[in-house]
């Protein structure tokens, strides 16, 4: 399959752009700037441009069988960059009929908050103010258009992000409940992520994810 990629030169997009070619696929990544992404042993196209602009996200999009995103906001970043480049992405895969999308935001965005346990949560949810609320309402947009479209998506939530590598130990599902120590591999995260892509699973749903040792691979 062939994939658009956008957040790719993110740990988590590195992650799964490094899992798609490993898997015989190709990728296409928008970057605004491509020498920070080094893409090896398969077919890849990383294009100069920003999610931002409505153009060149449609030359990634148009073409592709399917679409991986994982783009995230920095407290310098314009207002706004995840719902808006989310909606340039949803536009232009309406446009070229690409169906199949796979999102990353977070389970403090849209994890049911009964399935939330610990105290570590309450508190992040009590903090939501300056930068952690923009962020927070930004990624709460982006899931409310991704989930609005037409398009046949599956919303990623993992907890907190590490750099481990994919073991292919871990959980997801749109009703299981997240301890207060959860954490999610970005390799496992990038794994869950091409699984579903190249399936119907978790068709228009948002589901959790996080690594669970205990799972024997």
């Amino acid at each position: 399959m062939k994939f658009a990629v956008f957040g790719a030169t993110s740990g988590t997009g590195r992650a799964f752009c490094a899992e798609a070619l490993a898997g015989g696929h190709t990728i296409v990544a928008l970057a605004r700037d491509p020498d920070k992404l080094t893409l090896e042993n398969g077919t890849a196209e990383v294009l100069r441009g920003d999610v931002l602009d409505r153009v060149a996200v449609e030359a990634a999009v148009a073409g592709c069988d399917a679409v991986f995103c994982t783009i995230g906001a920095k407290p310098r970043d314009p207002a706004g960059l995840c719902s808006d480049g989310t909606r340039n992405i949803v536009a232009a895969m309406e446009r070229h009929g690409v169906r199949r999308l796979v999102c990353v935001t977070g389970c403090m965005v849209g994890h049911p908050p009964e399935l939330m346990r610990g105290t570590v949560y309450r508190v992040l949810r009590w903090l939501e103010i300056g930068f952690i609320k923009k962020m927070v309402d930004d990624r709460r947009l982006q899931e409310q258009l991704v989930q609005r479209s037409p398009l046949n998506w599956t919303i990623l939530r993992p907890p907190r992000l590490t750099d481990g590598a994919a073991t292919g130990r871990y959980v997801l599902g749109p009703s299981i409940v997240v301890g207060p120590g959860a954490v999610a591999a970005r390799g496992n995260v990038a794994k869950a992520a091409l699984a579903l892509l190249t399936s119907e699973e978790f068709s228009r749903e948002g589901v959790a994810i996080f690594d669970d040792p205990t799972i024997v691979t």
